[in-house]
């Protein structure tokens, strides 16, 4: 894993625009998810939550696998598609390009970035579940998007 690329994705603070892959045998797909964050620096722990009723949950739950790819802003469209159907209907990678991670997670061509996670951890919180992945492979494309959150430069 490259650490640079994945300090200078860590070090960013707008991560609103996420899908979330997954993969389980045949089955692949995407939700977009409102809710993630690192929650560990060593080692790297991202936890995301998910609802019991969606799809991708129970392709996270038996694959222990799953990456956040990390939407453009002017790329809405993409958010829109993994945000309003369910993957049980419609094939939502239909006519979206990917490729494969290290984990076997789908990660999005026209993301920004990504993370690549296997899950170490499942907390019942409500009525979502946090899934806490280790982060083993991440990279990116552009950062420009980010607002960045230096304090050091901003300390004086």
């Amino acid at each position: 894993m490259n650490e640079q690329k994945l300090i200078d994705i860590m070090s960013t603070k707008n991560y609103d625009l996420i899908v979330l892959t997954t993969r389980l045998n045949g089955a692949i797909n995407g939700i977009t998810i409102a809710w993630a964050m690192q929650t560990s620096i060593k080692p790297l722990l991202m936890t995301v939550a998910l609802s019991p009723k969606r799809f991708s949950y129970n392709l996270v739950v038996e694959s222990n696998i799953f990456a956040l790819n990390y939407i453009p802003k002017d790329r809405k469209d993409i958010i829109g598609l993994f945000g309003y159907k369910s993957g049980r209907q419609v094939n939502k990678f239909e006519n979206i390009e990917y490729f494969e991670s290290q984990t076997g997670s789908p990660i999005l061509k026209d993301a920004a970035a990504y993370l690549d996670c296997k899950v170490v951890d499942i907390y019942h919180s409500g009525d979502h579940d946090l899934f806490v992945g280790e982060v083993v492979e991440a990279d990116y494309k552009s950062l420009d998007w980010f607002q960045s959150r230096d304090f050091k430069k901003k300390a004086a």
